[in-house]
């Protein structure tokens, strides 16, 4: 079976006869740096260590003629053109990704005696590391497996053990589904404490009290409107209401609902002569309804919304 290696997305196995060697080595090159000779009576004192960037080399052979050969030296030279580290991906670890640039000159020997070339390629990796290709997660299914271990203790606070099966450190994603009314989730580890949410909330009666400043409430839901019924029932059109920004924007016209979202249908009337300058549209206006405890309003508001715009005349 021939051995594969891609770069930024393309086979390169695809283009030659195969390869003779891949120099990967052992990690990245190291550098320590040491106290002044002298300053201690045994050899030096160790100040601290780094890893650099990786060099990984590639050599590969093409069977062929010289005019086969011009083919290949042009598509190289097309794949390797990258601006930034691209993936680099072999064949026995398809689950590690080496983002890579060339480094120093490519090589390409053509024997027109044997009619085979020989290629060498040396790619940099500047953060030194190859990253996986894919997420493990661990949950109540596979606990106390190759993942870790998640532990509900007698006072239900949770223990949670993961085992990082890389060479360096990794940041786990945390994802949380509540089996009911809670204040607070509290998260400790060896560097510190984080709390989402506010301990101050209590229970009486297993009902949540509803204290406003512990508690987040969605007021608007953007999923409920997805057809054109929600469309019409729950946004009000604004075409006389002034644009709140600029006088000068009119509002007259309308927004239809699209299979995808609103689309703007037209801008409305033209304006009166002698005020064409002023830029035509169309506004809807939804009020943001109180919350469960009738207050308006809020500290901390985020909207989340895509915006599609277009020029239909230019000057």
């Amino acid at each position: 079976m021939t051995f594969s290696v891609s770069f930024n997305g393309v086979g390169l196995s695809e283009l030659v006869n195969g390869f003779t060697s891949i120099e990967r080595n052992f990690g990245s090159t190291w550098t320590n740096n040491l106290g002044v000779e002298g300053t201690t009576r045994y050899g030096q004192e160790f100040i601290n260590n780094y890893s650099g960037a990786k060099t990984i080399t590639v050599t590969f052979i093409k069977n062929g003629i010289p005019k086969d050969w011009i083919r290949i030296r042009q598509r190289f030279a097309r794949i390797l053109d990258v601006t930034e580290p691209a993936p680099l991906i072999f064949d026995d670890e398809p689950d590690k990704v080496w983002y890579a640039v060339p480094d120093q000159l490519p090589v390409f020997s053509e024997d027109i005696v044997t009619l085979r070339a020989t290629g060498t390629i040396t790619f940099i990796v500047p953060s030194g590391y190859a990253v996986s290709t894919y997420t493990r997660k661990l949950n109540a299914d596979n606990s106390g497996g190759e993942n870790g271990a998640i532990i509900v203790n007698d006072d239900q606070s949770i223990d949670i053990t993961i085992n990082n099966q890389g060479t360096l450190p990794a940041f786990p994603t945390f994802k949380f589904t509540h089996q009911s009314d809670n204040a607070s989730i509290t998260i400790g580890g060896e560097n510190g404490v984080l709390v989402l949410g506010s301990q101050e909330q209590t229970l009486i009666d297993t009902k949540t009290t509803e204290t406003k400043k512990v508690e987040s409430q969605w007021l608007l839901n953007p999923s409920k409107i997805s057809q054109k019924d929600n469309f019409n029932g729950h946004f009000m059109t604004a075409n006389d209401v002034p644009n709140p920004q600029n006088g000068q924007l009119l509002t007259a016209g309308n927004l239809v609902w699209k299979q995808d979202g609103l689309r703007f249908q037209d801008g409305g009337p033209m304006p009166p002569k002698g005020t064409e300058y002023l830029c035509m549209g169309a506004m809807q206006q939804w009020t943001i309804p109180a919350d469960k405890v009738g207050d308006v309003g809020t500290a901390n508001f985020t909207s989340t919304f895509n915006i599609w715009a277009q020029a239909t005349k230019m000057g």
